[in-house]
């Protein structure tokens, strides 16, 4: 089956209907009643590549270092508010973990363990357990998805969380 057609399937499970208020912005109304808006920029971001195609996530490793990048706008009466948050998780070849999160403001920083079963990731906290399903994983990409929500990572070189260590 072609991956653009199987994409078609696989977003007719999920989604409800898919709007444009104009022409900056798409709006993806989930069968679950949420609704995703993109920016254009957000859909020029988003890229369908076939270039790992063949590529078995089994065999590939999430050892190294990975980055997601959310920003979000919010409004608080009539005041725009705009978040901003970094993630970096480092995985190292011992199983140990180092997950950072940055919003410009503060900066959260715990060092934890992580296993991974298949397409199942596990980063044990102190205190708690997050569990993840790997959704893609390739040389540069690692999508999860946890409790509903989707996250896409990068791999970055090893040296980015310096300044944080």
């Amino acid at each position: 089956m072609k991956p653009l057609k199987l994409i078609a399937i696989l977003l007719s499970a999920i989604v409800c209907a898919i709007t444009s208020t104009n022409a900056q912005t798409l709006s993806v109304h989930l069968k679950n009643g949420n609704v995703v808006n993109y920016t254009e920029a957000e859909l020029d971001y988003i890229q369908f590549s076939e270039s790992t195609q063949g590529d078995d996530p089994a065999e590939l490793s999430v050892v190294g270092t990975w980055h997601n990048y959310i920003r979000t706008e919010i409004e608080w009466g009539n005041t725009p508010i705009i978040i901003e948050e970094n993630t970096y998780w480092q995985f190292k070849s011992d199983g140990t973990c180092i997950c950072i999160v940055d919003n410009g403001d503060d900066v959260d920083f715990s060092r934890s363990t992580w296993e991974r079963n298949g397409n199942t990731l596990t980063l044990n906290h102190p205190g708690e357990s997050e569990t993840m399903t790997i959704l893609t994983l390739t040389n540069d990409t690692l999508i999860v998805t946890e409790m509903g929500f989707t996250y896409e990572f990068k791999r970055v070189a090893d040296s980015t969380i310096d300044k944080y260590l």
